[in-house]
């Protein structure tokens, strides 16, 4: 009798630490998600207040950024941290260490990454993430800031990865790279030229 009460105590121990066991296991995959739905959001906050940042500047310079006249469709980003000739500028509208006219180091929480401000329409891209965005032809009510973040490693390629998964499927309903406020280009799958797109405010001319 001893015995078989001693068995029985042993079984319901097993279940015991295999319920406990399961109970850790979800535990954990919920708090990794949890993090990784905090991480994002985070991403997504950061991009929002250098809208605001490109918001404020228009209100005190009565213009949107200029752009920088060497390529296509980039805006001089450092503008929103120096003033470079605007008389009415009232800013740093944003903190952030500037790299060039065109991008600066911004801190994610996680990472620090190369951040730039393009203008693209909002219109769907090319399918494909090897495809590059559609360039606005001014004016157009389409076109739009986008800020962008742009992997230097194939880590934060990965990172960037997962980062556009999570808010594609928060904010646009996983409608893929090509569509919505969030947007992904992959424009070399072999190496590390990993573009996060995320939209803030029309370019006003």
């Amino acid at each position: 009798m001893l015995n078989k009460k001693g068995a029985m105590f042993g079984l319901d121990a097993r279940i015991a630490l295999a319920i406990f066991g399961a109970l850790s296991v979800i535990s954990g995959a919920a708090l990794y998600s949890a993090i990784q739905e905090a991480r994002s959001t985070a991403y997504y906050q950061n991009a929002t207040e250098i809208g605001k940042a490109i918001e404020a500047y228009y209100l005190d310079a009565g213009k949107n950024l200029d752009f920088d006249n060497s390529t296509l469709g980039y805006i001089k980003a450092e503008d929103i941290i120096n003033n470079t000739g605007e008389n009415n500028w009232q800013g740093p509208y944003f903190s952030a260490e500037v790299k060039n006219s065109m991008t600066l180091n911004v801190n994610y929480g996680d990472k620090i990454i190369g951040t730039s401000i393009y203008v693209r329409t909002t219109a769907d891209w090319p399918v494909g993430r090897s495809n590059a965005p559609t360039v606005c032809t001014l004016p157009d009510p389409e076109c739009y800031n986008w800020i962008v973040l742009d992997a230097a490693s194939v880590d934060e390629k990965q990172h960037l990865d997962k980062i556009f998964l999570i808010l594609d499927e928060k904010y646009d309903n996983s409608d893929g790279d090509n569509k919505g406020i969030i947007r992904i280009k992959d424009f070399n799958t072999t190496t590390d030229d990993n573009r996060l797109f995320i939209q803030t405010m029309p370019y006003i001319q």
